[in-house]
């Protein structure tokens, strides 16, 4: 790619971040991003396609962020970093901030409500390289034993339980604050991947410490508007 196709492409991406953030992802048409970047609808299609898989990469591009950002800030307050307490981490901090603030959630609610519209899509077509990437390294660093066809019922499961969450919290449909929230959602997390309960109450409770001592007002602008 060229540097000036580089630069066009990174233009459409940082107005549609901006516009999704803003407007929510359903509200957001392709005219306006293109409107607002002052480009065509034919660059758009050519570098992206549709509107829904230029927004699965930025999100996509939020989680990696996030995930460097959240491992730099552990080692820095503790000078080591565990898989499993990162992960545990990772969630905490997501949550509060999705839950905090109503654009990001909103965004990624819609986004997977447009996922569950297409009647003849199936999971398989929906499968991300970087999840799969993710939870191999899963397997490796936090249970080398797990089989195969449990690591598969742990990545989709484990998908969908998250995204139902933040669509139940968003609708006011669950009643009970942040923390309780994400201890259970964990809990079920590590259940998947069949750690023991003290393993992953030991987990539970050094990523409370840690998050604790992690300032996250930034994050959101440091991962998510300006990522």
């Amino acid at each position: 790619m060229t540097q000036k196709g580089t630069l066009t492409k990174q233009k459409i991406i940082d107005t549609a971040r901006m516009l999704f953030y803003e407007n929510g992802y359903t509200a957001t048409t392709v005219a306006q991003i293109t409107d607002q970047a002052k480009l065509n609808n034919g660059l758009f299609t050519y570098y992206f396609g549709t509107k829904r898989n230029l927004a699965t990469i930025i999100l996509n591009e939020y989680r990696i962020n996030f995930r460097n950002l959240i491992s730099k800030k552990i080692f820095e307050q503790h000078l080591e970093y565990t898989f499993a307490v990162g992960i545990a981490v990772d969630h905490r901090i997501n949550m509060k901030l999705k839950t905090t603030n109503p654009h990001f959630l909103r965004f990624e609610n819609e986004l997977n409500q447009d996922y569950r519209q297409i009647q003849k899509e199936t999971l398989s077509t929906l499968e991300n390289p970087q999840r799969d990437h993710y939870y191999q390294m899963q397997r490796r660093l936090i249970n080398p034993n797990i089989s195969d066809t449990d690591l598969e019922i742990h990545k989709f499961l484990s998908f969908e339980i998250i995204k139902s969450l933040y669509s139940a919290y968003e609708n006011n449909l669950i009643h009970a604050d942040i923390e309780y929230l994400t201890d259970y959602y964990l809990r079920l997390f590590f259940h998947m991947l069949q750690l023991e309960p003290n393993e992953t109450e030991t987990i539970i409770q050094e990523s409370r410490f840690i998050t604790e001592k992690i300032d996250i007002t930034s994050f959101i602008f440091d991962t998510l508007v300006y990522c």
